[in-house]
C-alpha cells in the first residue's frame, strides 16, 4: 500500500504510453503499470490523499484488479500487457462495476485490435 498526493498531476495518457508502445522494444506489463501508476495523481484531480493497493480481491475473491486506488471514491485500474489474455475480461468488468465509481482499462495496442 502506498499513500499518494496529487502535487504533481501531468496529463494521464499524454502519448509516453502509446509512444513507449511503438519501440522496437517489447513493452511488458509491468512496464505499463509504472507508467500508469505515475500518473495515477492525475485522476485524483483536487483529492489531495489517497491509497493505492495493488493486485486487490474483489468481489469476495472472485475477481482481481491491478490498481486499486481508495480516496474520495475508488478506482479500478485492469492492466492488459501484450502478452495477457483478454477472454477473462467481461466477467471482471462486472466484478469491477459493482465495487468501483471509475474503472480505468489500460491495453496494450496489440490487443486492441
Amino acid at each position: 500500500m502506498r499513500n499518494l498526493s496529487s502535487n504533481n498531476v501531468g496529463a494521464f495518457f499524454d502519448g509516453q504510453a502509446a509512444s513507449c508502445a511503438n519501440t522496437e522494444l517489447e513493452i511488458t506489463e509491468q512496464d505499463i503499470r509504472s507508467r500508469v501508476k505515475a500518473k495515477i495523481p492525475r485522476l485524483l484531480k483536487k483529492t489531495h490523499d489517497a491509497l493505492l493497493i495493488e493486485e486487490m480481491e474483489v468481489c469476495q475473491g472472485r475477481a482481481r484488479v491491478d490498481i486499486a486506488v481508495i480516496a474520495d471514491f475508488l478506482i479500478g485500474i485492469e492492466i492488459k500487457g501484450p502478452k495477457d489474455n483478454v477472454s477473462r475480461l467481461p466477467g471482471q468488468v462486472r466484478a469491477y462495476s459493482q465495487c468501483f465509481d471509475r474503472v480505468v482499462l489500460v491495453v496494450d495496442e496489440s490487443l486492441a485490435a
